[in-house]
């Protein structure tokens, strides 16, 4: 992980489980509990805290999203 963060990789958790499952899992890993529904990218159930942030502003906060399912996982990644 230390070495793809000195490559300026930016590694992001995108997972399937529930949003308390990916924070543990980010905390256990090491990679950060600053995790969203991916609802928030869509702009739905965003709560008071990043209702006013831009989708970009979101990503780049973001240390990954919960509730991704299989069929939508191609439109949250992307190379950079």
């Amino acid at each position: 992980m230390v070495v793809l963060k000195y490559l300026n990789y930016i590694i992001y958790i995108i997972s399937g489980d529930q949003l308390a499952i990916a924070k543990e899992t980010g905390r256990r890993l090491g990679m950060g509990t600053n995790m969203y529904p991916s609802s928030s990218l869509l702009g739905q159930h965003k709560d008071a805290s990043i209702a006013a942030l831009p989708v970009d502003e979101l990503i780049e906060t973001a240390d990954g999203f919960a509730g991704v399912f299989p069929g939508g996982l191609d439109d949250h990644i992307s190379e950079s």
